[in-house]
């Protein structure tokens, strides 16, 4: 083979690489709940002392987890799914202010240090904010997730991945950043652009891992180039505080629930899998996340609870399967409501009135009704056929 040949195979190889899609799997029917679990402190005892049994719950229950490595490693050998997490652009605060890491993290225009404004006490918050534009701090940043990736993970979930500048001072006070490259402030359209060029790095250096973005859903249009980019970056992305988010409004302005959903319409015209991420505090905030899911969901995507979702008892909603969704959402009698093989699902937007509305069958409580009553900001999921 001739060296022009030699090196064209090596970069169409290359190419081939970078631009590696990972393959989706065959949609679930949109009435199954399909769960993600973050393995946070309160699942230290669950998973040290795993029994067999045990640990074929876990992989039965949940179809991916948010791990921390290395503490997770050695689950990896019964439960492969986990994804490990790592920050964008924290330096971590640990008592070694004068390290060598210390020259990849921001200043205010008087020379401060910022952070990420997250936990702040007053004094200090746990995280600087690093400059995501430094390519020293990109290729550590890269390497260190090519080494937990080489301890068995599935992919990478990657917080704080937010085309919004987010640095601040130890009050937790937003203070923009100076650029390095600049000397003056930060725009923020630099920092879109600086945290999108990061992120397609990521996915360069690493295209077989699954790659997930926490990142807020507003920071910019999905028409906006940049933005687009960094979807593209992502195999799944992570929407936090679902229905819950008191940001979201009735209507159909921008920060509407018609508006929320037709974001994540787009993104699964992408070919983007989402993670719904909700906090379940209460049975009510439950169902409402669970209807909001029902709403949206492909047969792809993956719900995310705070509580009911075990490690311990998983709450009846999250483990219902009510089959193939029979259309798409529609408005009914003033709520969004979608059909399933076994039952039905309502959303009422923010601001609604309370309306009575006829259904028939069960609720996820098990209580039979003939009519369900739903106001501000509420959902209900109505099992009508076994199976659900």
């Amino acid at each position: 083979m001739n060296v022009k040949r030699l090196i064209a195979t090596a970069v169409a190889a290359v190419l081939g690489m970078l631009l590696w899609t990972p393959p989706l799997a065959p949609a679930a029917p949109a009435g199954h709940v399909r769960l993600a679990k973050s393995a946070g402190s309160e699942m230290d005892g669950p998973m040290i002392h795993a029994s067999r049994a045990r640990r074929a719950w876990f992989r039965r229950h949940y179809v991916r987890m948010k791990a921390y490595a290395p503490w997770f490693n050695p689950r990896l050998r019964w439960y492969p799914q986990a994804w490990a997490y790592q920050d964008l652009y924290a330096v971590y605060s640990d008592g070694r202010e004068n390290g060598s890491h210390m020259r990849f993290v921001l200043r205010d225009a008087s020379g401060r240090r910022l952070y990420i404004p997250w936990g702040c006490n007053g004094h200090s918050c746990p995280q600087y904010a690093a400059d995501p534009g430094n390519p020293d701090f990109r290729r550590k940043w890269i390497a260190e997730a090519a080494r937990k990736l080489r301890a068995g993970y599935k992919g990478l979930y990657i917080d704080d991945a937010s085309l919004a500048m987010n640095t601040g001072d130890a009050s937790g006070r937003r203070v923009p950043p100076v650029d390095p490259r600049t000397g003056r402030e930060m725009r923020h359209e630099d920092w879109r652009r600086y945290v999108t060029e990061f992120l397609v790095a990521i996915r360069h250096a690493l295209p077989r891992a699954e790659i997930v973005h926490n990142t807020p859903w507003w920071t910019a249009p999905l028409s906006n180039r940049l933005r687009r980019r960094q979807v593209r970056a992502a195999d799944w992305l992570v929407i936090e505080h679902a229905f819950s988010d008191w940001g979201l409004t009735g209507g159909t302005g921008s920060m509407s629930f018609r508006a929320y959903m037709r974001h994540m319409d787009a993104l699964h015209r992408m070919r983007k899998r989402i993670v719904l991420d909700g906090e379940g505090a209460s049975p009510e905030a439950r169902e409402l996340l669970l209807a909001g899911y029902l709403m949206v969901n492909n047969g792809r995507d993956l719900l995310s609870s705070g509580q009911g979702s075990g490690p311990g008892p998983i709450w009846h909603g999250y483990r219902l399967n009510l089959g193939r969704a029979r259309g798409s959402r529609h408005r009914w009698h003033g709520v969004w409501r979608r059909h399933f093989a076994h039952g039905t699902a309502l959303l009422s937007d923010p601001g609604s009135p309370s309306r009575t509305l006829p259904v028939r069958g069960r609720r996820v409580s098990g209580e039979r009704v003939s009519t369900v009553t739903l106001g501000d900001r509420q959902g209900a999921v109505i099992i009508s056929r076994p199976g659900g």
